[in-house]
């Protein structure tokens, strides 16, 4: 059954039950509708379509970067340093060198204090000549786009690339977990 509205005709935020492969809960809210500043903001992707970023479908608020990386475009995922780390310990994935970097892998955007930016999927290694990634992610609760690493609005110290490489029961499941 659909929530009911507020006043003012507001879909209430809502979330899901989210959880680590190792059933531990994700922090996750599910917005329903972008502020007008948020529209507003939507404007500002042309600079990074001229310079290849690609519009992927509608902008949708439900989801952010890290509920397309780790939420499968379900819902917000908290963007706290604490719960990524959790997610890629949990779920199995290790770090990769972007020599080695393949579809599938998942990118994350540290800023300089170490803090992550943003997450994203990684779709291929370009087709350019500089063979950078190819990029899939979610630019706030704005629009899913398609980009190289470096052509997106968050600004990155630095980014490493993860790949999920354990995923039996013994390799990942840690007693007293």
């Amino acid at each position: 059954m659909a929530p009911l509205v507020d006043a003012f005709g507001r879909w209430p935020h809502t979330s899901i039950e989210l959880r680590t492969r190792m059933d531990k809960p994700i922090d996750n809210l599910q917005p329903w509708e972008l502020s007008r500043f948020e529209w507003d903001q939507l404007a500002n992707i042309t600079k990074y379509e001229r310079a290849g970023a690609v519009r992927v479908g509608d902008a949708c608020p439900v989801y952010n970067c890290h509920g397309l990386t780790f939420g499968n475009r379900r819902t917000s995922v908290s963007d706290d340093p604490n719960l990524i780390a959790l997610i890629l310990d949990d779920d199995g994935f290790t770090s990769v060198l972007e020599d080695s970097v393949r579809t599938g892998d998942i990118i994350l955007y540290y800023d300089a204090a170490g803090s992550i930016e943003h997450s994203g999927i990684v779709l291929s290694k370009g087709p350019d000549p500089l063979d950078r990634p190819w990029i899939w992610s979610k630019w706030g609760k704005g629009y899913a786009m398609t980009h190289y690493v470096a052509v997106c609005p968050f600004v990155a110290s630095h980014v490493r690339y993860y790949r999920l490489t354990k995923w039996k029961p013994e390799e990942v499941w840690k007693p007293n977990s």
